[in-house]
């Protein structure tokens, strides 16, 4: 005999029910990631004090490892398991680099491009001369150089120019891509009527507040065929993103290729320009270099 069904009054009672439990699993997951971030800055101080970076892929390889182990035998989706884990990992590194930057007792080793008095000097003073804990400044000759420091451990952040009124674009994007950095943030330097825009570069990207003014930056591949970069601007234009600058750059090889550096308003997890990216990748392979927090002038 199969059991009656409950009064309408008594089914909507029981559904509220389930869902105040899950609000209430729901607060408890966010505490116990919010702990868990709080024990992620512990070891951000104890990385710091044994001088090791603050990724460690075998660690990280056994966290995903258990976390499918752990999933198999609660009976769950040991793939989707694994990718809610890596973003978790992600956002633990995140909240890690962040927490670096913003301790007031740690000097930051920052990279520039240049010698004592040159203006890539000026604008990392500018920039880090406030800082709480100091900054411990170090120039290099060549772009390159600076940007192995970084990618290296041997600086925490690099300072490099992107573009100028007098020269035009650098090669930082270029090396960039090949080191595999992200842009962290950007500082403009007014000299007079010209003026030349640097990006900060780091190993990981920190978070930023939901409530600070955002630009993005992405290097798109575009695939060969006529019509390609309309289809990616379009995606852009569709969701009312303002795209800031885009230059196109050749790739090594034949026959030639191109990429294209792009910036835009915006953070990428924001609603419009995650979905102006996800339509762009249905034309191009993109790749999000950096959302930051966009330069924003003193007085």
């Amino acid at each position: 005999m199969q059991d009656s069904p409950l009064p309408v009054d008594d089914q909507d009672a029981e559904l509220t029910r389930i869902r105040r439990a899950i609000e209430a699993l729901d607060r408890s997951l966010l505490a116990l990631l919010r702990e868990r971030q709080l024990l992620g800055q512990q070891a951000a101080r104890a990385k710091i004090a044994a001088a090791v970076p603050l990724r460690d892929p075998l660690r990280e390889a056994v966290v995903l490892r258990r976390a499918r182990e752990t999933a198999a035998e609660l009976g769950l989706d040991t793939h989707q398991s694994e990718r809610l884990y890596r973003l978790i990992i992600e956002m633990s590194v995140s909240q890690q680099q962040s927490h670096l930057l913003e301790l007031d007792t740690v000097p930051l080793r920052v990279a520039f491009l240049g010698v004592e008095g040159s203006p890539g000097q000026v604008a990392a003073q500018a920039r880090y001369g406030v800082r709480t804990g100091g900054a411990l400044l170090e120039g290099h000759t060549a772009l390159a150089d600076a940007v192995e420091s970084v990618r290296s451990g041997r600086a925490d952040v690099a300072l490099l120019p992107l573009e100028s009124t007098l020269e035009g674009s650098t090669r930082t994007m270029d090396l960039v891509s090949e080191a595999g950095l992200v842009i962290s943030g950007e500082q403009i330097h007014r000299d007079g009527e010209h003026y030349t825009r640097y990006v900060e570069l780091a190993r990981e990207a920190p978070a930023v507040p939901e409530d600070v003014s955002c630009k993005t930056s992405v290097i798109l591949t575009l695939a060969d065929r006529t019509g390609a970069l309309d289809e990616v601007l379009q995606a852009f234009s569709r969701q009312g993103v303002n795209l800031t600058r885009i230059e196109s750059r050749p790739m090594p090889g034949s026959p030639p290729r191109f990429r294209f550096f792009v910036d835009m308003e915006g953070h990428a997890a924001g609603d419009r320009v995650s979905r102006a990216l996800e339509g762009a990748r249905a034309h191009a392979e993109v790749r999000v270099v950096g959302s930051y927090p966009a330069y924003r002038a003193e007085g």
